[in-house]
């Protein structure tokens, strides 16, 4: 890779990796870790013929629901290039995770940072919000611990590095959406500027 100056709050590589195989060989990464851009060019590339350069699309990252009506945590490691002071608007907010719920809003899960905080929300079967508020904003360049906890009696709360919100009632679902979304509401212009890894789906 060539060197050169760069501000990586405000820049970043594409590195792209070509080989020729015809013969066969062998390829190792290490640590590879992947991220969750809004940019519409860079994140996996998905039509790749031989010998041509390869056509990328920014694609929404979603798992199998793993979630229960009960006791469960999700954890990630968060990291963004931007602070999170730059995030006020509806359409600036990062999102760590998504659950679509099963009608409506009904059983919807999500938390994202923006306006000066973290929020965690949960919405009950009736599609009435609660709310979990960690107060902070996220720094450039640095690693913050998330932990989302949801119990059988619909309390909810959220930490980041250790310290934790308040605890807020009142999540009591009765079901679950089919999808677990990370870094995006599977909606156009919500993917977050956020590499996360780490994360983890666990009963309590």
């Amino acid at each position: 890779m060539a060197t050169a100056t760069w501000n990586g709050s405000t820049a970043s590589y594409k590195v792209e990796i070509h080989e020729t195989c015809d013969g066969g060989c062998d390829s190792h990464f290490d640590a590879i870790q992947a991220a969750v851009r809004s940019m519409s060019t860079n994140s996996w590339c998905v039509v790749c013929d031989t010998d041509a350069t390869c056509s990328c699309t920014g694609q929404f990252a979603a798992i199998p629901q793993s979630l229960t009506i009960g006791n469960w945590k999700i954890s990630l490691v968060a990291r963004s290039i931007y602070p999170t002071t730059l995030r006020t608007a509806t359409a600036d907010r990062a999102y760590l995770f998504y659950s679509p719920g099963t009608a409506g809003a009904n059983n919807v899960v999500l938390a994202y940072w923006g306006s000066g905080s973290l929020f965690f929300d949960v919405y009950d079967s009736g599609g009435v919000r609660s709310r979990a508020t960690y107060s902070g904003n996220m720094s450039a360049d640095t690693d913050y611990f998330v932990e989302a906890y949801h119990y059988a009696n619909g309390d909810v709360k959220v930490c980041v590095d250790g310290s934790c919100s308040s605890t807020t009632g009142g999540a009591d679902m009765d079901g679950v959406g089919s999808d677990l979304y990370i870094g995006s509401t599977s909606s156009s212009g919500t993917m977050s500027d956020l590499w996360i890894r780490n994360f983890k789906v666990e009963s309590l």
